[in-house]
């Protein structure tokens, strides 16, 4: 009793450095720190716990319907990770394409070739040879650009038929849950 009504001050010297002179009352806080990390690490395992058992259970009682909304369910999640992957591929080209453009200045000099500082002046091949480097890499991207919003038209079109299935067996789903 004695240990209940002094708990604060038992808790604030602990908190401080000062152990408790009783020690059965750190005894005590042991074991209720023991028994809360149980309680905790068994309410953290528990969710897992049960999706395993209700996978289990869902894949020996699903009905035919359920098991192709899960198989069509999986594929536009991974229908999804494809579009991401090449929106992601798009947005580095569409960067590298935009830098291009931004370094055209750097190729063409605006100033007189007699007013270039640092160093021998650029031969018009030179010139001519960056510049068309600079065209068929920006044409490259362009190419690659389109190919890849094509690949994410298509896979948004795949993702649409797949929705429209689910969707058609979900309501059939409730059609039968409903009888």
């Amino acid at each position: 009793m004695q240990i209940a009504q002094n708990l604060p001050a038992l808790i604030a010297k602990s908190r401080y450095g000062n152990m408790c002179t009783h020690c059965s009352a750190s005894g005590y806080f042991a074991r209720i720190a023991l028994r809360c990390g149980i309680a905790l690490l068994f309410c953290c395992m528990l969710p897992y716990a049960t999706a395993l058992h209700a996978e289990t259970l869902t894949e020996s009682t699903e009905s035919p319907v359920a098991a192709q909304m899960r198989l069509l369910e999986t594929d536009l999640q991974r229908l999804h990770q494809k579009q991401q992957n090449i929106f992601q591929q798009f947005q580095m080209i569409q960067e590298l394409r935009r830098y291009e453009l931004m370094r055209e200045g750097e190729i063409t000099p605006s100033m007189p070739p007699a007013m270039v500082m640092g160093g021998p002046l650029p031969s018009y091949e030179e010139m001519a040879g960056k510049r068309e480097e600079r065209h068929k890499r920006l044409e490259r991207y362009t190419a690659d650009l389109d190919q890849l919003y094509a690949q994410y038209q298509e896979l948004e079109n795949e993702k649409k038929y797949l929705m429209q299935q689910i969707d058609a067996l979900s309501r059939s789903l409730m059609e039968q849950l409903t009888k």
